[in-house]
């Protein structure tokens, strides 16, 4: 996945569900990158809590 602005770099995820559990895993090419994903956990959680996704494990960190 690439990031806009191109600058932040691509990404990679892995996701899984089960039993309405989320792991997930991002690698990011950036610091930067990492830190806005980061940065925006807490809104992501309670949007995939409405749709009832538990997030379980969601791990991001920079490649390399």
């Amino acid at each position: 996945m690439r990031l806009s602005p191109p600058e932040l770099g691509t990404l990679k995820l892995e996701v899984s569900v089960r039993s309405g559990k989320m792991n997930a895993q991002v690698e990011t090419d950036t610091p930067e990158a990492r830190d806005l994903i980061v940065n925006n956990l807490p809104a992501l959680r309670e949007r995939l809590n409405d749709l009832n996704i538990q997030v379980e494990q969601f791990d991001v960190n920079v490649a390399g």
